[in-house]
C-alpha cells in the first residue's frame, strides 16, 4: 500500500537521495511524528535533509489521495458504473 511515508521515500530517492539513507531520514521523522504524537507532514518540512531534496510542494504532494483515485473513471467505465 502505498503511504505517505512510502510516497516520500520514494520521492526522495527519485531525486537522488540513496535508498538507505532515504529510508533513514523518513524512518526517523515517522517515529519522532509517532512515539510524540506530531505531524509527520510538518516534521518533513522541518528537516533540512529532506529540504535539501524536496520542496513543500513535494512534500505535500505524497499526502494527496489523489494516487488512489487516478483509476476511478476507468474502473467505473469498465463495470459499466455511471458515475
Amino acid at each position: 500500500a502505498r503511504t505517505p511515508a512510502g510516497a516520500n521515500l520514494s520521492s526522495l530517492i527519485n531525486k537522488g537521495l540513496s535508498r538507505e539513507e532515504s529510508y533513514d531520514a523518513v524512518q526517523k521523522i515517522a517515529m519522532n511524528a509517532y512515539n510524540n504524537d506530531l505531524d509527520f507532514n510538518t516534521l518533513l518540512k522541518e528537516d533540512k535533509k529532506v529540504l535539501e531534496i524536496l520542496n513543500a510542494k513535494e512534500i505535500d504532494d505524497c499526502f494527496t489521495l489523489d494516487y488512489y483515485f487516478k483509476n476511478v473513471e476507468y474502473i467505473y467505465k469498465r463495470c459499466k458504473i455511471e458515475g
